[in-house]
């Protein structure tokens, strides 16, 4: 089974993700997450069509290491996961 790349869009404080994160894409996310130098960050996970284990582990500890980041526009899957595994007040930061 073939797995959809994770891929980035920045604009201004905003990082858009897209594809699946997972082990796979980790790597890059945390250099994209580096690259904001400690300046508010916004992701925006609309576009995000799988997250695993690791996935969110990485968005746990972003947010605890830089409170001032944002998690926003996560579809219903990502949303449902988020609230089954218990992490969706600690991550998302919109209202649906």
């Amino acid at each position: 089974m073939a797995t959809e790349n994770l891929r980035f869009s920045r604009d201004g404080g905003r990082l858009a993700l897209a594809g699946e994160l997972d082990l796979e894409g980790l790597g890059d996310l945390v250099r994209e997450v580096t690259a904001f130098n400690g300046a508010p960050l916004e992701f925006d996970l609309s576009e995000l069509t799988m997250v695993d284990s690791s996935g969110i582990a990485v968005l746990l500890q972003v947010k605890r290491e830089r409170p001032n980041t944002r998690i926003v526009g996560a579809g219903p899957a990502i949303r449902q996961l988020f609230r089954l595994v218990g992490v969706e007040t600690l991550l998302l930061d919109d209202e649906q």
